[in-house]
């Protein structure tokens, strides 16, 4: 059966989040150049550093604690523990920089903050 989006779940700083949109996690490597003459004209690349982030909007609700510690992080620069789980219970956790904090305020719709976060460090969990 597939998985749903809406049965996930994002936890930060120990306070889950039910307030949070269309979730988007990334893992990615960046490509590392080992092509030499003796690749006859192809490309060789190997896997280089790896990173892990999050994207999402969460909508502005007075008092949540989430979004208070995200705001404050983002000011700061201080890191958060931020976990994040599929309806699978796969879930991947560690040490987050929020590098984007955006608010958006639609004429017919909600605010949200728009959030990307950076993992620091390699995650623990689903990986």
């Amino acid at each position: 059966m597939a998985e749903m989006g809406f049965n996930g779940t994002i936890t930060i700083a120990g306070s889950a989040e039910s307030r949070v949109k269309d979730l988007t996690m990334n893992l990615e490597r960046d490509d590392a150049d080992a092509t030499t003459r003796a690749d006859d004209g192809w490309e060789n690349i190997e896997p280089g550093m790896a990173r892990w982030g999050a994207e999402f909007d969460i909508v502005n609700t007075a008092g949540d604690t989430a979004y208070t510690a995200l705001r404050a992080a983002f000011i700061s620069g201080a890191a958060l523990t931020v976990s994040i789980a599929d309806d699978s219970a796969e879930t991947v956790t560690g040490s987050m920089s929020v590098m984007r904090f955006t608010r958006n305020e639609p004429l017919n719709g909600v605010v949200t903050t728009s959030c990307r976060l950076a993992g620091k460090g390699k995650p623990s969990g689903g990986i």
